[in-house]
């Protein structure tokens, strides 16, 4: 990280080339061409808060993905272990139990872990969900009383609409009737159980959620034929990137630059 040695105050002009928003103050610029953190500047936000903004170099971007993509090819290789200790633990009625239930909802959804809401429009993820964001399906017929619902707002103010049929999960929704929040504990304490049963970055789960439906999608658009042209292949990821980002809560391009590996994208045929 930098100190204060390492950065200057940038110009107008340096601050446009690197694309620092105008509602950004104090903009910074790396004294080194070649650092890693190139920009950084601060925004307060409407309850008062100070937030950091972050620019980094392609070559730092670029190999940050390099190794989440690595991370998570390991965890396809062990998530079955991994599921198999959280559905336990979410099961039975040790401590681990309210811990374990919000993996489990972050396995079955890819859902963000979540950070405390801040200010007067927060957003919220699986740890910081309210009952009230929480209903049962309405048509309870044909196993659909194990159906929850889950509309709320997410990061950006994006509004966030998951339907998670789990006995497992259904049941623990209707225990917790009557509190205000679904899960007794915030984000940093589902962290540290994360880590204790092998998961070093709670997020490799939401990148694991989003490559498993990006390759289904991409195994079934082509398994009649591959793509011939640039063209097809554009479309092909516009197409995978917009499913993924539906049930991501994100955009497509989001979808395509932060959870799909570009390995996954098929080559043209010809």
């Amino acid at each position: 990280m930098f100190t204060k040695e390492g950065l200057r105050p940038a110009s107008d002009a340096e601050r446009k080339a690197l694309g620092i928003p105008p509602a950004y103050t104090h903009p910074m610029i790396a004294v080194d061409p070649n650092a890693d953190l190139i920009a950084m500047a601060t925004i307060t936000t409407p309850s008062g808060k100070i937030k950091p903004f972050y620019k980094y170099s392609k070559a730092f971007v670029e190999r940050r993905q390099r190794e989440k993509y690595k991370r998570v090819e390991k965890l396809a290789k062990r998530i079955e272990k991994v599921e198999a200790r959280i559905h336990s633990d979410s099961e039975s009625e040790g401590s681990d139990r309210h811990l374990a239930m919000t993996a489990r909802l972050i396995l079955l959804t890819g859902m963000r872990i979540g950070n405390p809401p801040q200010g007067k429009d927060p957003s919220f993820g699986a740890s910081t969900l309210l009952l009230s964001h929480c209903s049962f399906e309405a048509n309870a017929g044909n196993g659909r009383a194990n159906t929850i619902v889950l509309d709320f707002i997410g990061k950006k103010g994006v509004a966030q609409h998951y339907e998670v049929k789990d006995a497992v999960f259904a049941q623990y929704v209707r225990e917790r009737q009557g509190n205000e929040r679904l899960f007794p504990h915030e984000a940093n304490a589902v962290l540290r159980y994360l880590k204790r049963i092998g998961l070093a970055k709670a997020h490799d789960i939401r990148t694991l959620h989003a490559m498993t439906i990006a390759q289904a999608l991409i195994e079934e658009i082509t398994k009649e034929a591959k793509p011939t042209s640039k063209k097809a292949v554009k479309l092909i990821r516009k197409t995978v990137g917009t499913e993924v980002g539906k049930i991501l809560g994100n955009n497509a391009s989001q979808a395509i630059k932060s959870y799909i590996d570009a390995k996954l994208w098929p080559e043209i045929e010809g």
